[in-house]
């Protein structure tokens, strides 16, 4: 019951910001609020401590795409490529609180955001709510939608929070052992772009979780960015169909385990590669692997085909559901 009222607090810390960050996940430990997520509570991160991002997530080739023979141009936050919507995406962006219930046997809290049409160069007006609910003593829910109000469009959300069951600020999660449920990969090049459209077994391969692994177990073989750095930063094809088990993660040190469901058919894992003695929340630094995002998005021809493609709704809903257990 106890952790019962410290996810309960979580959706009165959430109401309070409205600035949308999910970095405050506590749970009691003797006696003690342990916080098991990173991030930092101001709008100067750019690490993505914790947000919802969007209305594109993930990258999009040279700010690029092309929409019923039209070509748009998104603003550039990422090299020669948009990350995560642009510099000023919905991680970034004020939403409004359209539902707050904090007691009973569901507490849940609904944001709202209406993207206007031109934003970071998309087209169309989308209405963007995303619920947080608590349910029992250790579970989260997040549901995401978004409508289209007048034109087809891209959308594409994602929820990245990064977890470090020992507790934030309690060294690497190198020992942590993960399972993925995924038997293929996105294949990136060196901007972590699926340019080429292959997908590829995971088999025989370091980025295999299909059984219960350490991170740190083959992470120096996994090399990214044309050798710039080490660490993972994957897109699964996640095995199977609606809301099923995705990934499950444990520290062995203390015990404590999370599972994560989803209907979303990829998968993204990563290690934190670019943290660098990055100023965390009550003054806190974040390095390399002091914390693990596994983000789960749709649909898989965002990222399984050429970079020119986009995910696109036309006049209707398009929902996700993840939650933690």
């Amino acid at each position: 019951m106890q952790s019962y009222c410290h996810l309960t607090k979580l959706l009165s810390w959430l109401k309070a910001t409205r600035l949308f960050l999910l970095c405050h996940i506590l749970i009691p430990s003797l006696f003690l609020q342990l916080p098991l997520s990173m991030g930092r509570s101001d709008q100067n991160d750019t690490s993505y401590f914790g947000p919802i991002t969007g209305r594109i997530a993930q990258r999009v080739a040279r700010g690029r795409f092309v929409l019923d023979g039209k070509v748009y141009h998104m603003h550039r936050n990422d090299g020669r490529n948009t990350i995560h919507g642009g510099d000023r995406g919905f991680s970034r962006s004020i939403w409004t609180v359209k539902e707050y219930v904090a007691g009973g046997e569901s507490p849940h809290m609904t944001f709202y955001y209406r993207s206007f049409d031109g934003e970071q160069g998309l087209p169309g007006n989308v209405d963007a709510y995303v619920t947080y609910r608590v349910s029992g003593a250790y579970t989260l829910g997040v549901h995401m939608n978004a409508t289209a109000l007048d034109r087809a469009t891209p959308v594409g959300l994602l929820l990245h929070v990064y977890w470090n069951l020992g507790g934030e600020g309690s060294g690497d999660v190198l020992g942590h052992t993960l399972r993925i449920r995924a038997s293929r990969h996105a294949v990136l090049d060196d901007e972590l772009l699926p340019s080429s459209g292959r997908v590829e077994p995971v088999a025989g391969t370091p980025l295999d979780f299909r059984a219960p692994a350490a991170i740190g177990s083959r992470i120096r073989r996994v090399v990214v960015m044309g050798g710039r750095a080490v660490g993972y930063d994957t897109n699964y094809v996640v095995d199977g169909e609606g809301m099923r088990p995705v990934a499950q993660a444990r520290d062995p040190a203390s015990g404590r385990a999370l599972e994560l469901w989803a209907n979303q058919p990829t998968l993204q894992l990563y290690t934190g590669n670019s943290l660098n003695r990055t100023a965390g929340k009550g003054g806190r630094v974040y390095d390399r692997c002091t914390g693990t995002t596994c983000s789960t998005s749709s649909p898989s021809r965002c990222v399984v085909v050429r970079f020119d493609e986009v995910c696109v709704i036309k006049h209707e809903e398009v929902m996700s559901c993840v939650r933690w257990f």
